[in-house]
């Protein structure tokens, strides 16, 4: 197996990790719009807790696509090739923060129970 499929294998599983990620923690995470979303979340913390791990799932494999394909881009354009990892990794820790704001929120609402 050449090194290009090999690149390509790993970035379509990560694409697909990352993707099913991306939709299924925030839609397990619900709205936060209700307005007694904090009762919501103290009722189902495994929920949450789930949607955590899916989000930091979702943060780690959009930074493994870029990373993986690095040498790939490298080859072609250095500067295209750091900038689709620096964009990737800022997407990751994006995601990392609100995954953590959620994860307070959730520590909160079960100390306002």
């Amino acid at each position: 197996m050449n090194t290009y499929r090999k690149t390509a294998i790993t970035v379509g599983i990560l694409f697909i990790t990352c993707s099913v990620a991306a939709i299924l923690g925030p839609s397990l995470a619900g709205s936060t719009n209700a307005p007694d979303y904090l009762d919501q979340l103290a009722g189902n913390p495994n929920q949450i807790i789930l949607a955590a791990l899916l989000e930091f799932v979702w943060a780690a494999s959009g930074a493994g696509i870029a990373i993986a394909m690095y040498p790939l881009l490298k080859k072609y354009n250095g500067a295209l090739a750091l900038g689709a990892v620096s964009s990737r990794v800022v997407e990751g820790v994006f995601v990392l923060i609100g995954t953590l704001g959620l994860l307070a929120l959730l520590t909160l609402s079960q100390e306002l129970r």
